[in-house]
């Protein structure tokens, strides 16, 4: 077999032993047109104009009997072994023009002694393999398919009322388990028969000691395992709260004590639990507990800070105008007084109050990559306020906006809140949806948005180098969230666009974007930016050259967040002295 040296081999171990699969991928260097590029409107696979797919050529290898046979599919089909000495599975990407979401993928399997294909199903979703592959699983329409590769069965998996999570299959085959949003569920696939372990209308459960098994298997097929009897799995409640069981019984690991937590591992047997616990007012730690003794604490990350301990914190329950409930969760300022008046700064992004028991860590850089400095604020003295919020059909940025004037009017009339001085940050989809809140509302006296959209019609029609394909998707089947596509309704588009409304803005924006960014392009940025000044509004752009989407290396990420508290302290405290937002 010849084989270049730019070639890299992957061997899979078929059933028995006794044949491999073998994959071996070239790389293909981008043709640069000497004059002119083509690029034809029915171009179902527009990626490829930037990013040249490898090369493939797949091959079964029987050593003993001195046999390498090519394996042959369709342009751009791609192989995995199953548990199986005879079939393959086939995986076809569907290059459909206006895909959305997930490519479609045509299934099939693939009888590679006869060299011949069967249809299984075209799967919009991932699909894990069962055991080594004796069956495949795959979600369509909510259901899971469970299709038996030997005969070609298929069967539906459901079970009313709960939403399955990602399966994971026994180590030897003979059972699936799921995680869902009403306990932990087991099928048997000799038995057809369902079986809860765990039942809970409060909590959500999910496995969490499942081991992905890597093989070299395509994007998109994956196949996870867990030990059943050592299989330990999650609990988790509105507030974030967790705590662990395992085994067939459900044997609790450890006592709640209301903080978030993280599952680290378990000992061989099962006896002792090690995890992370934290909260907003407590560092992280590494805790271990053995059955039927106390926990013991193994490690306190930054055991100086003494003063988070008195940080507090309040969560506020409204509805939006749909009347759909939402979470905001108040951060108090630090050293709080209840005779004094404070500013507060509005984080937005989508729905937050999950992540609002984890330890807010003073830090640059990586952890502090989005210009949201939320321990630096509440140690400068203002409130913190995270609203959730959710998409109807107004599309996204009048949905923010709803969302938020809700939740600021759920509040109430504080006396310990300035209601003159509040500030709005976002970053991201969070700075999309500042740059529209600040076309649309007259509550903030300042704004911060980081690599935001500006003109939906102009994303729309983008191309994202970090998602590889046509930036629509993210409006139609994405984060975006929109009800329909601009092709049926451009007025909604239109309507959800900063850009076209900032005739509207009463406050000054603080707008930055790192030069590199592939995902939201900066000029998205600039453009809200020339508008801005084009209107004679109050606007500041930094722009950071090497930067990307977030800001990582240090010294960027501190010139940032100290910019955002500056601009903040300048215009919700009165702080005049900074000279760099005076100078124009």
């Amino acid at each position: 077999m010849a084989v270049s040296k730019e070639a890299h081999l992957h061997l899979e171990e078929l059933e028995a032993g006794t044949s491999y699969l073998v994959r071996m991928r070239t790389k293909v260097a981008h043709e640069q047109a000497s004059v002119a590029q083509i690029w034809y409107g029915d171009e179902p696979n527009l990626e490829r104009q930037f990013y040249p797919e490898d090369s493939l050529a797949y091959y079964v290898w029987e050593p003993k009997a001195a046999i390498l046979k090519s394996i042959v599919g369709p342009a751009g089909s791609k192989f995995s072994g199953l548990h199986s000495d005879r079939w393959l599975l086939c995986s076809e990407t569907l290059w459909e023009q206006d895909t959305l979401g997930h490519r479609p993928v045509r299934l099939s399997r693939y009888d590679w002694v006869n060299q011949q294909r069967k249809l299984i199903d075209t799967v919009y979703q991932d699909t894990y393999l069962v055991g080594k592959g004796a069956y495949l699983l795959y979600p369509m329409k909510k259901q899971w398919r469970l299709y038996e590769v030997g005969t070609g069965k298929k069967e539906v998996l459901q079970v009313e009322g709960a939403r399955l999570q990602r399966p994971y299959a026994s180590a030897d085959g003979t059972a699936i388990w799921f995680g869902s949003d009403a306990g932990i569920w087991k099928y048997g696939l000799a038995s057809k028969q369902w079986e809860q372990l765990e039942h809970s209308e409060v909590f959500q459960t999910r496995i969490v000691s499942g081991n992905r098994m890597y093989g070299g298997y395509p994007q998109g097929i994956h196949r996870y395992e867990v030990a059943a009897d050592k299989m330990v799995w999650e609990l988790k409640d509105s507030l974030g709260n967790r705590s662990w069981r395992y085994g067939t019984y459900g044997r609790r690991l450890t006592n709640s004590s209301g903080k978030y937590r993280d599952f680290v591992g378990l000992s061989k047997d099962t006896k002792t639990v090690v995890y992370l616990e934290e909260d907003y007012n407590q560092a992280p730690k590494l805790c271990v507990q053995t059955s039927g003794k106390a926990p013991k604490m193994l490690y306190q990350s930054n055991p100086f800070d003494t003063g988070i301990q008195l940080l507090q914190q309040e969560r506020i329950h409204y509805t939006n105008s749909d009347g759909i409930p939402l979470q905001g969760v108040l951060y108090y300022p630090i050293g709080y007084e209840a005779n004094r008046k404070y500013p507060m700064v509005v984080h937005i992004y989508q729905v937050q109050h999950e992540q609002t028991n984890r330890y807010p860590m003073p830090a640059f850089g990586q952890r502090n990559n989005d210009a949201f400095p939320l321990r630096l604020l509440l140690e400068s003295g203002y409130f913190v306020y995270l609203p959730d919020i959710v998409y109807g059909d107004a599309g996204t940025g009048l949905s923010a906006l709803d969302c938020v004037h809700w939740g600021l009017d759920a509040l109430g009339k504080r006396l310990d809140i300035d209601w003159e001085h509040l500030g709005l940050l976002g970053h991201s989809h969070g700075g999309y949806e500042t740059n529209f809140i600040a076309t649309h509302s007259n509550r903030f006296a300042a704004y911060c948005s980081g690599a935001g959209n500006s003109d939906l019609v102009r994303s729309y029609f983008s191309f994202n180098d970090n998602f590889k394909r046509p930036f629509y998707y993210q409006f139609e089947d994405g984060q975006y969230e929109m009800p329909t596509s601009f092709v049926k309704d451009p007025q909604l588009y239109i309507d959800n666009s900063p850009v076209y409304h900032v005739a509207n803005v009463q406050a000054p924006i603080l707008l930055w974007t790192g030069q590199q960014d592939q995902n939201i392009y900066w000029e998205q940025t600039m453009e809200f930016y020339i508008a801005l000044r084009r209107y004679g509004k109050k606007v500041l752009m930094v722009l950071y050259p090497d930067e990307k989407h977030t800001i990582y290396q240090p010294k960027a990420s501190e010139d940032l967040t100290m910019r955002v508290l500056e601009w903040f302290g300048y215009y919700l405290k009165g702080d005049k002295s900074m000279d760099w937002i005076d100078k124009e």
